[in-house]
């Protein structure tokens, strides 16, 4: 509802991952190096299944730019991966952990600005 109390419409109905729920959400600004001349919000990141689904967008056109899907070894398959993420402050570097599988990812991250 806006001030008045009429109904605003919705800018952009979304649905990045098949009606699985999103587990994280990033936007890839650089806060630690801002700069006057750079878009915000130009590119996002959002998990999926735990963060095992990992998918790039860009938001000016909200199409999927790249997957990334990781998967438990063939020799342990029945093991389930639940990663927890986090990225830097300057949208580089984003970072998967999981404590059942001892594994930790860091994936750096190119921006062409």
């Amino acid at each position: 509802l806006d001030r008045e109390g009429a109904d605003t419409g919705c800018m952009h109905d979304w649905n990045p991952h098949d009606g699985h729920p999103v587990t994280s959400l990033y936007f890839l600004d650089d806060h630690k190096h801002p700069g006057v001349d750079l878009q915000l919000w130009k590119f996002a990141l959002t998990g999926a299944l735990y963060n095992t689904e990992i998918k790039l967008w860009s938001c000016e056109t909200w199409a999927c730019m790249q997957t990334l899907n990781f998967r438990a070894p063939l020799n342990q398959a029945d093991m389930k991966l639940r990663f927890k993420s986090e990225i830097d402050l300057t949208s580089k570097y984003l970072a998967l952990s999981d404590i059942n599988s001892m594994v930790l990812y860091v994936l750096q991250i190119y921006q062409k600005h």
